[in-house]
């Protein structure tokens, strides 16, 4: 019988609890391969247990795999009890007592499984049962061995060719992080290269939806966007899983916005929109006095569609940048023009507003000053309580079908429209 004492002062008897050992790095990984490796021959166990290490008692498992000395490391060869013994400091109360485990209560060394949580506690133990290895880990060891390869090659373009080939085999796409191997090849692309199939190639390796929302420099979104437009490489702006106008519309990424809008039809606002609005749209940063008291009451009520509350939350976001932000007021009012310009949705009238908050009458003073700034922000497009002109309904239409069939915007010019019409169709008028 086992009595173990867990994290919060409990005991557990007539159970046995195993510790899982995870393998965090390449190194610890070669170790754990050559200890099970079934040809060590008599060489090597003349090295006995311990080889350099044998006169180091006190040896952590840190200091077993990922040895500070180089040549400390080399040397070090262990066998599989020995690996035990030091990976489970607690074994060495069997061995002072000389007793063994009953057959069976422990895995061996061959036995080993992938695990995707990186912290993750279980009560220690002296039964070694699993192993683990990080299945990220490889991953990382690929993308540095990579990095190398480019650095040695001198970022040539026959080798980024070749390590983007590589990279499509043998690497997941993951979210972008700054200074990654996909920074590194994105800047050689842009300075050297102008094939759209090479361009095609990175992109299918990009998170583009993770790069856009770290608000890239505008001319290398620009040339992405561009490139994939020559390859016409469907980049699924529009997808459930990456509506990014929605996205960097309430991350202030407002030029981000005009390029992707030039490039695509009006964003998709599916039911799911409104749950990730609230989480991106951080009230913290508004100041109480330009916040409506219950502003989620039309909603909640039924006096607005989903879809109409998450275009009157855009409004009043842009509202309260402007306010806080006053250098940017143009180019906040400007986004939203074009926004609206892409949408075949009617627009909004104070009435509708104040009617929908009548049961918070304190919001009617901030309603109003919100309304001025959007009347102010649609210039001359807005036309109160009446549909938007058939024009419009065209102009959206129109735009949903050239971006279905990756045409935007280049494609408006082939329509052989008068010159006007084609400025309609950009959003310019």
């Amino acid at each position: 019988m086992l009595r173990i004492q867990n994290w919060d002062g409990n005991f557990f008897e007539n159970k046995i609890y195993f510790e899982p050992i995870r393998l965090r790095d390449m190194q610890m990984i070669a170790k754990y391969s050559f200890i099970v490796h079934k040809s060590i021959n008599h060489l090597d166990l003349s090295l006995r247990e311990f080889s350099s290490m044998r006169e180091k008692r006190k040896v952590l498992v840190p200091l077993l795999f990922c040895a500070a000395d180089p040549a400390f490391s080399k040397k070090f060869v262990c066998t599989a009890e020995a690996c035990r013994k030091m990976m489970v400091l607690e074994r060495r109360w069997l061995y002072s007592l000389h007793l063994d485990l009953p057959h069976g209560r422990e895995n061996d060394f061959i036995s080993l499984n992938e695990n995707e949580v990186i912290n993750c506690w279980q009560p220690k133990t002296i039964c070694f049962n699993e192993l683990f290895v990080n299945s990220s880990i490889y991953q990382w060891s690929l993308r540095r061995f990579m990095g190398e390869a480019l650095d040695r090659s001198g970022m040539q373009v026959d080798s980024v060719r070749r390590q983007m080939a590589l990279m499509k085999r043998v690497l997941d796409v993951t979210k972008f992080e700054r200074h990654s191997l996909e920074e590194r090849i994105l800047n050689f692309l842009y300075l050297n290269c102008t094939d759209p199939d090479m361009v095609k190639e990175f992109l299918l390796i990009l998170d583009f939806n993770s790069w856009v929302l770290r608000d890239p420099k505008q001319n290398m979104l620009d040339y992405l966007l561009y490139y994939a437009y020559r390859s016409r490489f469907n980049l699924k702006l529009n997808d459930k899983e990456g509506i990014l106008v929605n996205k960097c519309f309430f991350k202030s990424q407002y030029r981000n916005v005009e390029l992707l809008l030039k490039y695509q039809n009006a964003p998709f606002y599916y039911d799911h929109d409104y749950s990730c609005v609230l989480s991106n749209w951080q009230r913290r940063d508004i100041p109480n006095d330009w916040y409506p008291e219950y502003i989620d009451a039309p909603l909640l009520k039924g006096l607005m569609s989903k879809r109409r509350y998450l275009l009157w939350l855009q409004v009043f976001h842009s509202y309260a940048v402007r306010n806080q932000y006053s250098y940017c007021g143009r180019t906040v009012s400007n986004t939203l023009l074009l926004l609206w310009r892409s949408l075949p949705d009617s627009y909004f009238t104070l009435e509708e507003l104040l009617r929908a908050y009548e049961d918070v009458p304190k919001n009617h003073k901030i309603i109003q000053e919100v309304y001025k700034f959007y009347e102010e922000a649609m210039d001359k497009d807005l036309i109160s309580d009446k549909p938007r002109l058939l024009q419009q309904y065209c102009r959206t239409s129109i735009r949903r079908l050239l971006s279905y069939n990756l045409q935007l915007p280049y494609g408006i010019a082939q329509l052989g429209l008068p010159p006007k019409l084609k400025v309609f169709l950009t959003l310019e008028k």
